[in-house]
C-alpha cells in the first residue's frame, strides 16, 4: 500500500474583501489561484456586492436593486393566494388532520 504525503505548500487561500451598494464591507476567502467571482451577495442587506479594488469604481454608478426575497415573496410570485391556501387544504387533507378545515 502506498503511504500518502500531505505537503504544506504555506497559506493556500486569498482573503478578499467585497463592499456592497449599501456600504456594507464584508470578507469572503477563497483557494488561492482560483477566479475571485465578480460579484456576491451582501450578508447584509442582499445588495450585489464588488471585490474591494472594483467597488469603488461602481459604487457611484451601481442601480439601486431589490434586497433579498422572502420565502413567501418568492410563493407569491409563483402561485396566488387562492392556489397556496387550496394546496395547504389539499396537503392536511391528504395527511390526515383532523382540525377543523375551516380554521385553515
Amino acid at each position: 500500500m502506498k503511504a500518502i504525503q500531505i505537503v504544506q505548500h504555506g497559506d493556500v487561500r486569498q482573503p478578499v474583501e467585497y463592499h456592497c451598494t449599501s456600504g456594507h464591507r464584508f470578507q469572503r476567502v477563497f483557494a488561492a489561484g482560483v477566479t475571485v467571482p465578480g460579484t456576491w451577495d451582501c450578508p447584509h442587506c442582499g445588495q450585489t456586492a464588488s471585490p474591494a479594488d472594483q467597488a469603488d469604481a461602481t459604487c457611484a454608478t451601481a442601480p439601486v436593486t431589490e434586497g433579498t426575497k422572502t420565502a413567501w415573496e418568492m410563493l407569491l410570485e409563483r402561485r396566488s393566494l387562492d392556489e397556496l391556501q387550496q394546496a395547504l387544504a389539499d396537503h392536511i387533507r391528504d395527511e390526515g388532520c383532523t382540525c377543523d378545515s375551516a380554521t385553515v
